[in-house]
């Protein structure tokens, strides 16, 4: 046999190339076959429970599972930005550490038509965003209230900065955990960058090599269009122009704050300023009102809710089956590849999609950080 196969290697490639195929696809079937099983369990697992589908929706937290008063715990972690670009993308899990400002203010919105919800905390690690996603969640907010005339508290874990911030100071009080840091109300656009006699670039580790200027131009029409040309300097028209539109943006920060925190302009702008500030700190700038746990802000709630009796809750993943099952894998050891594609991935993604560069924020830090 051995010698036939020999001397017949086209035979021997077909047959070799043959059965890796056959045990591939068995693999596949098989794997297709085990995500549906687990998903017809899934699905035959809400029809069993189809009375329970308002409770069902929600993910248990704290307090009595069992009471029929909830406060519903909102997270604000990441980088805020406005919109989902694409919410049901099967990779979507791959961006967690992003907040979009318009879904905040969906779930709000429902919370407010639920009459089980109580009260809302909003809990903030952030370094805040687009001013359009901040504001978003402001907006949700103020529907919240005014549709309900129910509490609503921020409770700041970690960072709570720019619009972040600008979130936490909607609510009627802002808690801040042991360690956090608050502040930085200002608004920041950019980066604009210029590259001094640009030598070599490399597109695969994305470094650039200078020696101390480059010229560089754009055929163009309208002044300024190749405003963001890291090639240019700005004209000095151009900042003139972008530095009204920041601090425009910066007075409607500083009013929205002395508004909600009862601190004038003028100790926001010459003692706050956009610095960033420990709880003490924070405290004596009237930045937030105490400094407790995450269990002090059930209470706290629950008092100002006037409950005895109540379970805290968060809304449960609206992702598909399958995107769950990425996700665990991509967070697992067991796929030692898992941690290097989605870095890749992330880096094609973000390199395509700078979602933070050359637009005024709320954000603390550089925009290049958060990518």
């Amino acid at each position: 046999m051995r010698k036939f196969i020999s001397e017949h290697p086209i035979l021997f490639t077909c047959l070799t190339s043959c059965t890796t195929f056959i045990i591939g696809t068995v693999l596949l079937f098989s794997f297709l076959f085990f995500l549906f099983l687990t998903g017809a369990a899934a699905i035959t697992s809400g029809f069993d429970n189809l009375e329970t589908t308002q409770t069902a929706s929600y993910k248990f937290i704290d307090g009595n599972p069992q009471a029929d008063n909830k406060i519903l715990v909102i997270p604000i972690k990441g980088v805020i930005l406005t919109y989902p670009l694409e919410e049901d993308s099967l990779f979507s899990f791959l961006f967690e550490g992003q907040v979009y400002g318009y879904s905040i203010k969906k779930e709000l919105v429902e919370a407010a038509n639920d009459p089980d919800i109580k009260g809302v905390i909003l809990e903030i690690d952030s370094p805040g965003g687009t001013i359009a996603g901040a504001k978003a969640i402001t907006d949700g907010v103020d529907y919240f209230k005014k549709a309900t005339d129910k509490p609503i508290l921020s409770h700041i874990l970690g960072m709570g900065a720019s619009g972040g911030y600008w979130a936490a100071a909607s609510a009627d009080e802002i808690i801040a955990d042991t360690g956090s840091l608050t502040g930085s109300i200002g608004v920041i656009m950019g980066p604009f960058k210029y590259y001094n006699k640009v030598l070599s670039e490399s597109d695969f580790l994305g470094s650039v090599t200078t020696e101390e200027g480059i010229e560089s131009f754009n055929i163009y029409a309208g002044e300024d269009k190749d405003l963001g040309d890291p090639y240019k300097k700005l004209s000095e028209k151009a900042k003139k122009t972008l530095q009204e539109s920041v601090d425009k943006e910066y007075e409607i920060f500083v009013d929205f704050v002395s508004q909600k925190r009862n601190v004038s302009t003028d100790t926001l702008k010459k003692d706050v300023g956009a610095l960033i500030f420990g709880n003490e700190q924070a405290l004596n700038h009237k930045l937030i009102d105490e400094v407790g746990s995450s269990n002090y802000a059930y209470s706290k709630m629950a008092k100002s809710a006037g409950l005895s009796d109540y379970q805290v809750v968060e809304r449960k993943s609206t992702r598909g089956f399958l995107q769950e099952i990425l996700s665990v894998f991509s967070k697992s050891g067991n796929m030692t590849t898992s941690s290097s594609i989605e870095y890749h991935m992330k880096s094609v993604y973000t390199k395509a999609n700078c979602l933070l560069c050359n637009k005024m924020l709320f954000l603390y830090g550089n925009p290049e950080e958060y990518l």
